[in-house]
């Protein structure tokens, strides 16, 4: 499917006690790059809870953009919940790797910084 719409949807669930480590940074992370480096996709977008702060939050820090607002879009526990749409093009993932340069073999290689 992705061939021909040339988009996806990533989503992760973690484990509370693996929660606040880094895992969901790390995870989300690998996702967009397998997304537009291995499978050559245009756009890749996510949802999370509104009231989730802190999947809004790992989907900010992968410099995934905020696109709107799915009203009572879901139900949890019987009450309708409304969620975040994030989504990110693969033009804006090509924009924030950064050339380093190792200070041992001088050799230069990108690496993927944390939008903040």
């Amino acid at each position: 499917m992705y061939r021909l719409l040339g988009q996806a949807y990533i989503g992760f669930w973690l484990n509370r006690r693996f929660w606040g480590q880094g895992y969901g940074i790390e995870v989300a992370k690998a996702l967009l790059s397998f997304g537009f480096d291995e499978l050559r996709l245009h756009r890749i977008f996510a949802w999370c809870d509104a009231e989730n702060v802190s999947s809004a939050r790992i989907l900010d820090k992968i410099g995934m953009r905020r696109e709107g607002v799915f009203v009572k879009n879901w139900m949890v526990r019987g009450n309708w919940r409304d969620a975040f749409l994030y989504a990110m093009l693969d033009s804006e993932w090509r924009k924030i790797e950064e050339p380093k340069m190792s200070p041992v073999t001088g050799v230069i290689h990108l690496e993927r910084r944390t939008a903040i």
